[in-house]
């Protein structure tokens, strides 16, 4: 037995713990069906991600609670996206389905958790609205990237054409605070 005892059930026994001491604390506890389990936000926000998909820039809008972006990180990263636009699927951001999302297009997402199609329009009158938690910087800069590169005329170009295509949609791990999976009791 020693000095930390046996646990069952969450109960500590110390048969030979010193009595002038206060008694162990369990190593682990045993969860039973009475007991919530306890997770952390970052084990809950695992749980509402649905996938990763390409999300259009203009989508994207930042959280109420944001903080205020730093300027010399976003034209560093502009910078950076200048010269590869590829890097940006090295580092997909961090968005909450809003608003205007097209349920199927969410269920595919949740079955396949990849897919290469950008959201669809849950009707005519209302564009797919997502609220960015992680990566402002990076939408940012590919936004400012963007409006350079629509103020180039044709003959600047020289082919680019199909990057800007490319620079309009930012990968993404999609969360959906409204899926089944928010409604488990585990929290």
């Amino acid at each position: 037995m020693g000095w930390w005892g046996t646990v069952r059930n969450g109960d500590t026994i110390a048969s030979s713990w010193p009595s002038w001491t206060l008694p162990p604390v369990p190593l682990f506890t045993i969860t039973t069906r009475t007991t919530k389990l306890k997770m952390t936000a970052h084990v809950r926000m695992l749980q509402l991600r649905i996938g990763i998909a390409p999300i259009p820039l203009d989508a994207i809008v930042m959280h109420p609670h944001h903080r205020s972006p730093d300027e010399t990180h976003v034209f560093k990263l502009t910078s950076e996206l200048s010269q590869e636009a590829n890097t940006r699927w090295a580092h997909p951001i961090d968005v909450i389905v809003h608003s205007g999302v097209d349920k199927t297009w969410l269920a595919s997402l949740q079955k396949k958790r990849l897919l290469d199609t950008p959201p669809t329009p849950a009707s005519e009158n209302e564009d797919p609205l997502f609220w960015c938690i992680s990566g402002q910087h990076r939408v940012l800069a590919a936004k400012r990237l963007l409006e350079d590169g629509s103020r180039r005329s044709d003959d600047e170009m020289n082919g680019d054409r199909a990057v800007d295509r490319e620079m309009a949609y930012w990968p993404a791990n999609v969360y959906d605070l409204h899926s089944r999976k928010a409604s488990c009791s585990c929290g």
